[in-house]
């Protein structure tokens, strides 16, 4: 009896649904607003033919960014990859003064 009673009143967990923010998302997501400059979030979501709200995760640092969209983000804001994965500026990019695409080569490695 009493451990049909213990299971009645047993409480199920639920597991949160919600993922850790990640700090360098985060980092990131502000280093892309950044580069956004004066086009809005939708300009941007548009361009790179995503939802706004997924871009706006990306922006808050609720989601990682795929690393496919960052030479689509370099071509519409025209800012090297460099400042926009590490914050710096591009002129401390080992293959400064090389155009975005070589900052890039430098990056994948």
């Amino acid at each position: 009896m009493n451990v049909v009673k213990a299971a009645a009143t047993k409480k199920k967990t639920v597991p949160s649904r919600q993922r850790k923010i990640d700090p360098w998302d985060v980092e990131f997501g502000k280093r892309l607003a950044k580069a956004r400059g004066k086009l809005t979030q939708q300009d941007m979501a548009d361009y790179l033919k995503i939802p706004l709200n997924t871009y706006q995760k990306y922006e808050n640092g609720k989601r990682s960014f795929p690393k496919d969209l960052i030479e689509r983000v370099v071509t519409k804001t025209l800012h090297g990859p460099w400042l926009l994965l590490t914050g710096h500026p591009d002129y401390l990019c080992p293959a400064y003064p090389a155009q975005p695409r070589a900052q890039l080569e430098v990056v994948r490695r």
